[in-house]
């Protein structure tokens, strides 16, 4: 009963300084994080389940834990053991394979999840290297939703205008564009199609990605065209309907067709999805121009088929501006603010950052398991070193007498050490051991759960 009591007590000291470190810890792990709205219902402060459980865990830990050494103790042979100590033995070597057992464990562990903490580091590392296809520095984005304020088409088309127009002309802005979808938003909109003379593939989704851009668009970019011409501002209502595709977008639906020879060509689209088209109806585009391959969706995801049609004949909904700036993109935040005041002083400026801040906030799932499997690695890793001293240092204790012997026969300070860094080196030995043999399996869990989100990013197969 005695030896249960203190090792529930250890337990119970052991969760209530855990709840502790967490309460205390809770808003730096956050605040590490980028802020993205996803994090927005995160928190990191204990409430009344956490506490439950840590109590319960606690509780269940110093019982289980106590048992074996209890019943040890209710076990003891006087005899053998006053034989031990006169021979001056290690005391019983045979009760001490379970610590060294659970200290082996408790290396393996550590091990697997800094490997698994460094595996998703670097799979951030080269997510963050993927190029976009485009340029993404100086390049200051926001939103707004005229529509919701009641315009009308006519309206809004003369408020883009006149807004793009105020834009450009802020010290420090070279160039400005908008489009109705956001880069590298997450966001994606898609569009059914037919293509003459091409038969798709059962199952095949006939579905590219769409967007609606303002004219000099790819140019604010730097996203190459290839080959034909960019919008203009007589791709308006008026004109005939045209398209921009890009590089995917040519060879999935003209295979056998050069990419200079696209320009010209048609497809075409179900008119509800444009304004002013009826449902059920078939709409032709013609093809003016093809650019190069380019991230859309999210960094991470590849370069889909992907067309983009003149916002001027279908200025249905909002439209995300962006600003080639100069100077600190950031400081012209209150500039664009004025002027869409001075336009509209009711309409609302959404998600004014920086594009390479959007980038940073889809990261957002790979930075929390990022940061959080570094931390339960560097964690892990303290409990398996104390728990490494602990079991050395009760082996050294027990072994008193052996070592005072071994020093009057005539062994050195230093002969004593190798004998005691001996048994550590071994027991982390046949951790590290364990640990690299058993990361091919859950390696492999790993990347089943994770899917090829993260993991494919690093090129390495479990």
């Amino acid at each position: 009963r005695q030896v249960m009591v203190e090792s529930v007590v250890l337990a119970l000291a052991g969760g209530a300084a855990g709840v502790l470190l967490a309460y205390w810890m809770g808003d730096l792990i956050l605040s590490i994080l980028p802020s993205d709205p996803s994090a927005q219902g995160i928190t990191a402060q204990p409430d009344m389940r956490v506490l439950l459980f840590s109590l319960a865990v606690s509780l269940i830990s110093g019982i289980l834990f106590g048992l074996a050494p209890a019943f040890q103790t209710t076990r003891l042979n006087l005899s053998t053991m006053l034989k031990e100590q006169a021979a001056n033995v290690m005391g019983g070597r045979s009760h001490m394979r379970l610590r060294r057992g659970l200290v082996v464990a408790q290396v393996a562990l550590s091990l697997l999840l800094l490997i698994a903490a460094g595996l998703f580091t670097y799979g951030l590392r080269n997510i963050e290297k993927i190029p976009a296809g485009f340029r993404t520095d100086h390049l200051l984005t926001f939103s707004v939703q005229p529509r919701l304020s009641g315009y009308s088409d006519d309206k809004l088309r003369a408020f883009y205008s006149q807004l793009r127009d105020n834009l450009a002309a802020i010290p420090g802005v070279q160039d400005v564009a908008a489009s109705r979808v956001a880069l590298l938003s997450g966001d994606n909109d898609q569009a059914g199609i037919d293509v003459p003379g091409y038969t798709p593939n059962e199952g095949q989704s006939m579905s590219p990605a769409e967007n609606f851009v303002t004219d000099g668009y790819f140019g604010m970019l730097s996203l190459p065209l290839l080959t034909g011409r960019e919008f203009t501002p007589q791709d308006n209502a008026k004109a005939p309907s045209v398209a921009v595709v890009n590089e995917a977008f040519a060879k999935r639906f003209f295979p056998n067709a050069s990419t200079a020879s696209v320009p010209g060509r048609t497809f075409r689209l179900a008119a509800g999805v444009i304004a002013g088209g009826k449902p059920g109806e078939k709409k032709e585009f013609q093809i003016v121009g093809v650019v190069r391959n380019s991230k859309t969706i999210n960094i991470r995801a590849d370069s889909a088929a992907s067309m983009y049609f003149p916002y001027l004949q279908d200025p249905s909904d909002g439209m995300t501006f962006y600003l080639r700036t100069t100077r600190d993109a950031t400081s012209i935040s209150a500039d664009l603010r004025a002027h869409v005041a001075a336009l509209d002083p009711d309409l609302p400026v959404n998600d004014i950052k920086t594009l390479d801040l959007q980038i940073d906030e889809t990261l957002f799932v790979e930075r929390l398991v990022s940061a959080l499997s570094t931390a339960f690695g560097v964690l892990a890793t303290l409990l398996a070193a104390v728990g490494l001293y602990g079991v050395m240092a009760y082996l050294v204790v027990r072994r008193t007498r052996e070592i005072g012997i071994r020093m009057a026969l005539g062994a050195t300070p230093g002969q004593v050490q190798h004998l005691v860094m001996r048994e550590v080196v071994l027991l982390a030995g046949i951790g590290m051991i364990l640990a690299l043999l058993s990361w091919f399996p859950v390696g492999g869990l790993i990347q089943n759960q994770m899917g090829d989100q993260l993991l494919s990013i690093t090129g390495w197969n479990p």
